[in-house]
């Protein structure tokens, strides 16, 4: 009995063993995949038009940067259309727009803007339950340096 234990013991820990060598050996396979699929992602990206952080910068020139909307009544949804020039010698991104709040809605020019082009992005401010002196933002990340810009918009909605 007690030699069928140890012949049991011995069996599991060679099993155990050999296991391990596997999953060591499927590992390292898995790296090499992982490492591959990385490359691939990072190759993806380059060719990406809207992928900006492998990209030339370029330089934006906005019409402004900051828009009073004035007086609003309540319930209103304010829009304005903030231009942009492409001032720059490279394509320019415009890779995402982030509004300050859950108010604001926005539209952009997806395509990259040649050199001396023009884009947009449109703002909507609703101001249904906001009653009072609203101050918002959108943050817009670019191929630029400095990596986003800050357009602001104001005004004041005044109840029904």
């Amino acid at each position: 009995m007690k030699k069928l234990l140890i012949f049991a013991t011995f069996i599991g820990f060679s099993l155990f063993w050999i296991g391990c060598e596997k999953t060591e050996e499927s590992g390292a396979e898995s790296s090499e995949e992982v490492s591959a699929e990385a490359e691939t992602e990072e190759n993806a990206d380059a060719e990406n038009p809207n992928a900006t952080d492998n990209m030339p910068v370029s330089q934006v020139e906005f019409d402004e940067e900051n828009h009073n909307f004035g007086k609003i009544t309540e319930g209103t949804v304010a829009e304005h259309v903030f231009k942009f020039k492409n001032t720059g010698s490279n394509p320019l991104v415009v890779k995402n727009v982030k509004p300050s709040c859950g108010c604001t809605a926005s539209e952009w020019t997806k395509e990259p803007v040649a050199p001396g082009g023009d884009g947009f992005i449109k703002i909507g401010f609703d101001s249904n339950g906001k009653v009072g002196n609203q101050n918002k933002s959108v943050t817009v990340e670019l191929n630029i340096s400095e990596r986003v810009k800050t357009l602001t918009f104001q005004g004041e909605v005044v109840g029904k």
